[in-house]
């Protein structure tokens, strides 16, 4: 599964564990090792905000990002499970995370990829968890909606759902914290916001066209 690597990046693709490389990390550790991510070939589909999140988690080294991936993802899906399913034995709870995450073909497929979102759907199970059960979301869960679209940028249809949920603060608090921190975090990897607004629409826009669908 290795992937691509750029002469234009300081870092350099290698195995993480083993001869595995899982991909998609590999992928977003070459983008924010290149100080123009946006204007260099290949360019991240992501906002810079949920760029700069692989920047912390790279910090100390590709090994370390990836067991602090695996300790993420662990812990995140089995909090979100515990909140579910509080009521019920602590063996019931056990046996539902082996059936979502332990033994499910497209968790493990995730993990075989390095995929974000076994760290992102597990915060969207928290955010409909306090939707769902009428309790109060305030600015933190906003960040974190915020964040997760800034990851996933195809996240962003969630607001829908919240729109249907009548809760309006919620989404207006959500888009502004969200603009707020990917404006923050532009500089951090180079060129003009506009340049970077434009890259950004330019490569999601190849997933409409023709070609790509074939």
């Amino acid at each position: 599964d290795t992937t691509w690597y750029s002469s234009e990046t300081t870092y350099r693709e290698v195995p993480l564990w083993g001869k595995h490389y899982f991909g998609d990390l590999q992928i977003f550790f070459g983008w924010v090792a290149d100080p123009r991510p946006y204007f260099n070939g290949l360019i991240p589909p992501i906002p810079p905000f949920g760029l700069s999140y692989y920047s912390l988690l790279i910090f100390w080294g590709p090994r370390i990002a990836l067991i602090m991936y695996f300790a993420l993802a662990v812990l995140f899906s089995a909090l979100v499970v515990h909140l579910w399913l509080k009521t019920e034995s602590l063996s019931s709870q056990a046996t539902a995370y082996c059936a979502l995450v332990l033994l499910n073909t497209s968790a493990l497929m995730g993990i075989d990829r390095g995929n974000i979102l076994l760290i992102l759907m597990p915060i969207v199970g928290f955010l409909f968890f306090k939707t769902l059960n009428l309790q109060h979301l305030g600015r933190f869960e906003a960040f974190l909606l915020a964040s997760a679209i800034s990851l996933k940028p195809y996240l962003l249809l969630l607001l829908i759902f919240f729109i249907i949920e009548r809760k309006y603060r919620f989404a207006f608090q959500t888009i502004l914290i969200g603009s707020a921190c990917n404006l923050i975090a532009i500089p951090i990897f180079g060129g003009h916001p506009i340049g970077i607004v434009r890259s950004i629409f330019r490569e999601q826009s190849k997933y409409s066209n023709s070609d790509y669908l074939e």
